[in-house]
């Protein structure tokens, strides 16, 4: 691909100009379908594109990749992030194709948390691999099962996903949903077990307690 589409493709990346359209069914998401936690303690979630989940470094793309851009939805008040460097990117796409950084937003709203970047201009290759983000996040609620779910960073009519030929994927890709699992601190079942226990045990002593 040579300099000249490599320019086209990042006006189209930054929705300057309309590219063509790929094809492909492609899925964005998380790499596990439950994530299980505990209150107050992080956990990492891995999202990746058109990942085969028994093999997940098959390639996404026969080109590769040249952007892409997504975000974590979730309610704030369940899920918190440390800052944007707790948004990790592969290498590969951890800039903004002109040779800044990638894009990472911590949004304070349901918007969640969001990251978007591009191979470089001067590459001579796609991003091939299906990892496009890890992050790291942080659980602010009480036990149950809560959903998050993933989205694309940049509204229409810009272009998030570009594979290197400068074809648009963004209306062929299904973005996915999880689910956080979060648990009692082992602490806090102990107590309750405890409590139950003795409950119990006094229960049985009064039902013993010979009648006057």
């Amino acid at each position: 691909m040579g300099h000249g589409k490599f320019f086209l493709a990042t006006l189209v990346a930054f929705g300057l100009l309309g590219g063509s359209v790929a094809d492909a069914a492609l899925t964005v998401g998380f790499d596990q379908d439950t994530y299980v936690t505990q209150p107050t303690q992080s956990f990492q979630v891995q999202v990746h594109l058109d990942a085969d989940w028994s093999s997940p470094a098959t390639p996404a793309l026969g080109p590769g990749l040249f952007s892409m851009g997504l975000r974590i939805c979730m309610d704030e008040d369940y899920f918190g992030i440390d800052g944007p460097e707790s948004i990790v990117l592969p290498a590969e796409l951890d800039g903004d194709g002109l040779g800044g950084p990638a894009v990472r937003t911590i949004y304070m709203t349901t918007f969640g948390f969001g990251t978007a970047g591009a191979v470089d201009l001067m590459a001579t290759e796609g991003y091939t691999d299906s990892l496009l983000a890890t992050f790291t996040l942080e659980t602010c609620c009480r036990p149950g099962d809560y959903t998050i779910s993933l989205n694309p960073y940049y509204c229409a009519p810009q272009a998030n996903f570009l594979d290197f030929e400068g074809n648009v994927l963004d209306s062929q890709i299904t973005f996915g949903t999880a689910t956080v699992h979060v648990v009692p601190e082992p602490s806090t079942v102990l107590l309750l077990l405890i409590a139950t226990v003795s409950l119990a045990a006094c229960r049985f002593r009064r039902r013993k307690r010979p009648v006057v």
